[in-house]
């Protein structure tokens, strides 16, 4: 753990723990988290935009070359209380990551969940206020852009469902409906550590385990609008994503 105590605590997880195949010789010998994307590592640019929106606890998933990022923590103090959650004997998928941290998180305060590899602008501390003021249980930060996979939501931005949309497969959160609307996941969420409580320790999809929570609690969409979002997921795309980068107020000296 690295320590920084401020006067409140405002906290979140980066997940950093996959390892990165899609991007090839770029994680042959670090972990996807230490990619550089405009001259910074994923995480550093991800960390100073939590730290640039008030978040100050953050808690760091670690698998594939986990020990690579302890130590570009260690040396590159960013003014947060940074808690590693050690997955190196089992990589736990992204939900089975958020059951295995839970006791670094107090059990009554939101806590937002930011994939390592996401790169946006997006209003953080705007989009925290209003999961707070939804009274739900998790929210999920959603966009309506092309994607092979979406959520589904009813008419009360209820999570209902799940949909491949090259294969047509489809996962309910209860019975299958016809009415609904789709929007692609972000890679941004919002939950009370509360609602995973009775869940054991085990690999598994967030995804999954949200369709399986939302039966019988509240978890809904909250739909970003923004200029600037990015998924580095294959080697391809990142000059494009650089390019576009380096012409946005994103990128700091």
């Amino acid at each position: 753990m690295i320590n920084n105590t401020p006067t409140s605590a405002i906290w979140a997880m980066v997940m950093a723990a996959g390892r990165g195949t899609r991007l090839k010789q770029l994680t042959a010998t670090r972990p996807k988290a230490l990619v550089k994307v405009t001259g910074k590592p994923l995480i550093e640019l991800v960390l100073n935009n939590l730290k640039d929106q008030g978040f100050t606890h953050v808690v760091i998933n670690l698998h594939h070359f986990g020990d690579q990022i302890i130590d570009f923590i260690a040396k590159n103090p960013l003014g947060l209380n940074i808690y590693f959650s050690d997955e190196s004997k089992q990589l736990l998928d992204t939900g089975g990551a958020l059951l295995k941290a839970l006791p670094y998180f107090p059990p009554e305060e939101p806590i937002m969940v930011h994939n390592v590899d996401i790169i946006s602008n997006l209003n953080l501390s705007e989009l925290r206020d209003k999961f707070i003021k939804s009274a739900a249980a998790a929210a999920v930060v959603v966009q309506d852009r092309s994607s092979s996979r979406k959520l589904l939501f009813n008419d009360n931005q209820q999570l209902i469902g799940w949909k491949n949309e090259t294969s047509l497969d489809y996962k309910w959160a209860n019975d299958p409906v016809q009415s609904y609307h789709s929007l692609a996941f972000s890679g941004i969420h919002f939950f009370y550590p509360k609602l995973f409580q009775d869940l054991l320790l085990e690999s598994c999809s967030i995804i999954d385990v949200y369709l399986k929570l939302a039966r019988n609690n509240r978890i809904i969409a909250l739909q970003a609008h923004n200029n600037l979002w990015f998924d580095l997921g294959k080697i391809e795309d990142l000059s494009e994503i650089e390019l576009q980068l380096k012409a946005n107020i994103y990128v700091k000296d």
